[in-house]
């Protein structure tokens, strides 16, 4: 089987650093700060609990679909997860 792959990278406008990494090792990136500009963490604490919670919703969907007829490719950028500690307004 072959690893799935996942790609880290410096939000930090005009830094440009990524790399393509085992999935696995994701969080490994967790408050590592850029190896390129030393801006922020490249995977911060929201962005951690969002890459869990894919994870579970991909072994959730095994459960259900466990031959993965059914199954697309999804890309969710580290932007998504950036609001789950912050309040919404839903009434906007």
């Amino acid at each position: 089987m072959d690893k799935i792959m996942a790609t880290v990278k410096c939000d930090y406008a005009g830094c440009g650093w990524s790399e393509t990494i085992p999935r696995d090792d994701v969080p490994k990136w967790h408050k590592r700060n850029c190896p390129k500009c030393g801006n922020d963490y490249i995977i911060n604490d929201a962005e951690l609990i969002g890459f869990r919670i894919v994870l579970a919703l991909e072994a959730v969907s095994k459960e259900v679909d466990p031959e993965g007829k059914s199954c697309r490719e999804v890309h969710i950028d580290s932007a998504h997860f950036r609001t789950l500690n912050k309040e919404v307004d839903y009434d906007e």
